[in-house]
């Protein structure tokens, strides 16, 4: 089919109805400038349909029982409702991008589009959880179609992304199948693996010597004794419930720190502050449809410092409150004294955690899993003491083994071996992450 007048719009507001081309006072449209129907050969001119309020509208193809197939420009960019109604159209030829509806074509019509040149997509997600489906909602396809006369790029909906494979951690190329064909894109998907407990290192982030208002959420007056950060920090996935910072200046001493929540939109949820002495206080829950957080520090002491005087700002991230990683606490290559509750003896094949770690409040039981960057399990032991004095220890289990919390105990430490029993260094250490529940 060739056609001229290629501005074909529709007007849904305009109703079509169908009148045969033989009407001889026909004063909508030259009908051979406007379309040419080729059929078996012979060119069969169709109908036009009438015109309402004085506006023109090339009407539908209702009724042409001879009709067979039919190409339409990739100019043409809507066609109405019924445009084909009670035809006996098979194949129509038509633009990736048409606009039409289920009602245009009769149910048979086999619809195939014109040549397809180019395809390309633009991604807003580039990183999915592992298991995670693909979100069709952050994907933009265009396509570039060619007619035998012109070229025209329009957005489409209708593809199918194939070999979405995230069953595990690792980088995909992004496949879209479209019209039968399966297109390779220039985009590249990473699949991660979140674990319970996630560290992000924020030390060398933007800070600046401002304060943040408490009922607003915005940055306020310059001040010698706190920084904040400038920058909003990403929640890195939803389904972490809990936060906690842990920060300190190059001084050693301990840094307060107040954490500012804000939605997709920027807009102010509210603040949590948190102080290092705190007792039994694990992590603040972050509020619902939280994307990104702010947060204000200022020093235990309440000393003038700058960014530059910062040694670490680690926030950690969890699903339960109930969460700890220790990845992160200083670890040390010995062993305990079963009488004392020391870790001062040098093991090679052992490692200790230096740090006492608190009972959360109400706690029954404790589990510890963690695995050495070769992906070797590691057994646990550990002491039980209180805030003065140390009480007893349990002995070696299996990684994610429940152990009952011992009822006089507020505190804890821990130590790791290799399930191998080979040596282990602190460097070695990929998680440890204490559970209590």
């Amino acid at each position: 089919m060739s056609w001229q007048g290629t501005d074909w719009q529709y007007d849904p507001d305009i109703s079509e109805i169908a009148i045969p081309i033989n009407i001889t006072d026909n004063y909508v449209f030259n009908i051979e400038d406007v379309y040419t129907v080729f059929h078996n050969g012979d060119v069969t001119t169709m109908y036009l349909c009438t015109p309402v309020m004085d506006i023109p509208v090339l009407g539908a193809f209702a009724y042409t029982t001879d009709i067979i197939s039919i190409e339409i420009p990739i100019s043409v960019i809507s066609i109405g409702d019924f445009s084909f109604y009670r035809s006996n159209l098979q194949v129509a030829k038509i633009s990736p991008f048409l606009n039409y509806t289920d009602g245009t074509f009769p149910q048979l019509t086999f619809i195939i589009y014109w040549d397809i040149t180019d395809l390309s997509c633009v991604l807003t997600k580039t990183e999915y959880e592992v298991g995670e489906a693909f979100d069709y909602s952050t994907c933009t396809v265009t396509v570039t179609a060619y007619d035998g006369t012109e070229y025209e790029t329009g957005v489409v909906t209708d593809y199918e992304v194939v070999d979405f494979d995230t069953s595990q951690a690792g980088e995909i190329p992004l496949k879209i199948k479209y019209n039968g064909t399966i297109y390779t894109t220039d985009q590249t998907i990473s699949i991660v693996l979140y674990p319970d407990v996630f560290n992000k290192d924020i030390t060398t982030i933007l800070y600046q010597n401002n304060t943040i208002d408490e009922s607003t959420g915005q940055i306020g007056g310059s001040t010698t004794s706190k920084i904040c950060s400038s920058e909003s920090i990403q929640i890195p996935k939803s389904k972490y419930k809990y936060i906690m910072l842990n920060g300190l200046l190059q001084n050693t001493n301990a840094l307060n720190s107040e954490i500012f929540f804000y939605d997709e939109n920027n807009t102010y949820l509210g603040y949590k502050s948190w102080y290092p002495n705190s007792s039994n206080i694990v992590y603040a829950p972050i509020p619902d449809n939280t994307k990104s957080f702010k947060i204000l520090l200022n020093s235990f002491s309440n000393e003038d410092f700058t960014s530059s005087d910062l040694s670490s700002v680690t926030v950690t991230f969890a699903i339960s409150a109930n969460d700890i990683l220790l990845t992160n606490y200083t670890w040390t290559q010995n062993t305990g004294n079963d009488s004392t509750g020391a870790m001062d003896t040098y093991a090679n094949n052992r490692i200790a955690c230096q740090n006492y770690i608190s009972i959360p409040t109400g706690s029954r039981k404790i589990s510890i899993t963690a695995s050495t960057t070769s992906n070797v399990s590691c057994k646990n032991f550990g002491y039980w003491y209180t805030n003065s004095s140390y009480i007893t220890y349990w002995d070696w289990v299996s990684s994610g083994t429940q152990v009952n919390i011992n009822s006089s105990a507020t505190r804890l430490r821990i130590g790791l071996c290799r399930n191998d029993n080979a040596p282990i260094t602190p460097s070695d250490l990929s998680y440890c992450i204490i559970r209590f529940t």
